[in-house]
């Protein structure tokens, strides 16, 4: 089997098949959908960039790469510094393995220099062109009032772009691998496109936003007391000043529809490369996999941006194309992204990896009903700051041993704590044994 692995830089489950806003359009992702298997309950190994993808390319959590921020590499910490990634396996297996755009995290460095985060040493190939879409010149001020000192407060702009689609570098790097694959291949391939948008900043050429009328938009649901019973190690990973910023200015609809209009972007993209499949001679033997690399707020929990352990900033968009199995069904096991990389091995009949943290989602693939024992682990900025998500619940831990439960069935938006709950210590202590922590939820307690 080749592989066609799409990222899509920031992507939440705000895709029409996810169902995570009414208004989205993204007929081609809905097109992948009804050929495989869709992860309605996927979430990420870390709500940031960086140590997302090192987990989901290398195949262990934050804790073992070392990389809890943006700023980590998993080549400096001395347990993974030599870790064999998934495209490096697969290489050393027989496949050629190319890669464009964002897929580990920075792709560029100074000029035409490789990131040291791409991990260039992974790729028989990398293509190392701009990612994104251009800003106007000059770059538009930022419309809040808010601090500018961090990439956050530089980067909450939108807008259209001054390109058309065809001249964005999310294009041409999806249309580089789309070229790719229409070639001859000797080897088989496993072939990588990074899609950036939709991260910041939201320009993308005005037919997208067209896409969208302002007076038309809907907000997220929010509540007002919903910050009232969360903890303050998760109340300091919050901008509530931009949400404020926001609602006095009239810009929460903009801004939304912004994040539309990106996604439906990048859905544009993301066509190109599903109809260079279809055009090829390996549509036939070829998996797909599309996935955002972690979730993103847009006002929830008064938050903009990913950096949280809730289902707004863990849960993204997840599936997967494999030719002869399941196809246009919907699995509702609770999955990791760190998944992925077991899964390839298995379905490609590589020799197994046994010392990967994830679990290959092959029986889900075959039966999207099947008996699933795991559950999804989420970390961020602390090896004692995670979430554990199951089927109904998510409990939140965070280092200074605080913590929050929320039961999905009652309670989708995780607007009520009841950590209070008389139940809550054999649901914790359950949560944390299917997740390998440990039956003893309050292990992990450092001040």
């Amino acid at each position: 089997m080749n592989i066609l692995y799409i990222f899509s830089d920031d992507l939440n489950d705000w895709t029409s098949v996810m169902g995570g806003h009414p208004q989205a359009k993204t007929p081609n992702i809905e097109r992948l959908a009804a050929m495989g298997v869709t992860f309605m309950n996927a979430h990420c190994p870390s709500p940031a960039c960086g140590p997302a993808r090192a987990s989901i390319l290398t195949g262990f959590y934050p804790p073992k790469t070392g990389v809890l921020g943006n700023a980590d590499n998993f080549r400096d910490n001395p347990g993974t510094a030599d870790a064999i990634t998934l495209p490096q396996y697969f290489s050393a297996h027989g496949y050629h393995t190319i890669a464009a755009g964002k897929v580990f995290h920075h792709p560029r460095g100074a000029g035409d220099e490789p990131s040291p985060y791409s991990d260039d040493i992974s790729w028989d190939e990398h293509w190392r062109g701009q990612v994104g879409t251009k800003a106007p010149n000059p770059f538009p001020e930022q419309p809040l009032d808010i601090p500018t000192d961090d990439y956050f407060g530089r980067a909450f702009v939108w807008g259209p772009s001054p390109e058309t689609t065809e001249e964005t570098f999310d294009y041409q790097l999806s249309k580089f691998i789309a070229d790719f694959v229409n070639q001859e291949h000797e080897k088989p391939f496993l072939a990588a496109a990074g899609i950036f948008r939709p991260h910041l900043s939201w320009f993308v050429p005005q037919e997208f936003f067209d896409m969208f009328p302002l007076d038309e938009i809907i907000l997220p649901k929010v509540y007002e007391n919903d910050l009232d019973d969360i903890p303050d190690v998760g109340l300091g990973f919050i901008k509530p000043l931009v949400q404020d910023e926001l609602v006095r200015k009239d810009l929460w609809k903009e801004a939304v529809r912004a994040y539309l209009a990106n996604i439906a972007f990048a859905d544009h993209c993301i066509g190109v490369l599903l109809d260079a499949i279809e055009a090829s001679d390996y549509k036939d033997n070829t998996i797909i996999v599309l996935m955002g690399d972690h979730g993103w707020h847009l006002g929830e929990k008064k938050h903009w941006s990913k950096f949280t352990l809730w289902e707004r900033a863990t849960r993204t968009t997840f599936m997967m194309h494999v030719p002869g199995m399941v196809a246009g069904q919907k699995c509702n096991a609770p999955v990791n992204l760190i998944d992925l990389y077991p899964t390839l091995v298995d379905l490609c009949g590589l020799p197994p990896k046994n010392d990967l943290e994830g679990n290959s989602l092959r029986p889900l693939l075959e039966d999207p009903d099947a008996n699933w024992p795991h559950v999804a682990l989420t970390y961020y900025q602390h090896p004692h700051n995670y979430s554990i998500r199951d089927e109904s619940w998510r409990y939140i831990h965070y280092h200074d041993g605080t913590e929050e439960l929320y039961y999905h069935p009652d309670d989708p938006h995780e607007w009520h704590n009841v950590i209070d709950n008389p139940r809550s210590g054999d649901i914790i202590r359950e949560l944390r044994r299917r997740s390998g922590l440990g039956e003893n939820h309050r292990l992990f307690i450092t001040n």
